[in-house]
């Protein structure tokens, strides 16, 4: 019987299980770093080897438009892909999009630059072959633009241990924040 399991959007905990349940659930997260940007940002003295999964989650603002993503071990040199999901409002026109998996140097949390962005990044690390990634984001300027953002991305280096994490925004913001958390042992 595949795992089951009721949640309780009150509590944000699952009710009951019928089997055991995924490891991220059963055993939780704890909190590795947290800090706050007014720029890019690199997240250092991470050992992806050891902590194997984590959940980069950030939020920035800022008076025009900004577009943060994430790179790892500063690689900027396009070893990224992503298969982009995206919906929302564009210049007062809904939209529903699905971009194929391309060449890219970093990986979004959002399809359009806006100036409210949240994101969540699970990030599996480990050194075993491509660093999955798995990306869940909104963001917004008003009610004629604003998005929801689903995407699935990898990291192509499969031999560099994950040491530091980029937050790239590319330009100077009012107020970012991003806590980093790993899976409990």
């Amino acid at each position: 019987m595949p795992f089951k399991h009721k949640f309780n959007p009150f509590t944000k905990k699952p009710d009951y299980y019928e089997e055991a349940p995924p490891p991220a659930i059963e055993k939780g997260w704890e909190l590795v770093k947290t800090g706050t940007f007014t720029n890019d940002i690199d997240i250092t003295g991470l050992d992806g080897d050891v902590d194997k999964l984590w959940m980069l989650v950030i939020k920035a603002r800022h008076t025009d438009v900004i577009w943060p993503r994430v790179r790892f071990n500063s690689d900027a040199t396009g070893s990224y892909r992503v298969h982009q999901h995206y919906h929302g409002v564009h210049a007062g026109t809904d939209y529903h999009t699905a971009d194929n998996p391309g060449v890219e140097d970093s990986i979004p949390c959002s399809y359009y630059a806006r100036s409210n962005v949240g994101g969540e990044y699970i990030i599996y690390a480990q050194t075993e072959g491509i660093r999955l990634v798995q990306v869940n984001g909104s963001v917004g300027t008003d009610e004629n633009n604003f998005e929801s953002y689903d995407a699935v991305g990898f990291w192509l280096n499969t031999t560099a241990n994950i040491t530091t994490i980029n937050i790239v925004i590319g330009a100077a913001i009012i107020a970012g924040e991003y806590w980093l958390f790993k899976q409990k042992s």
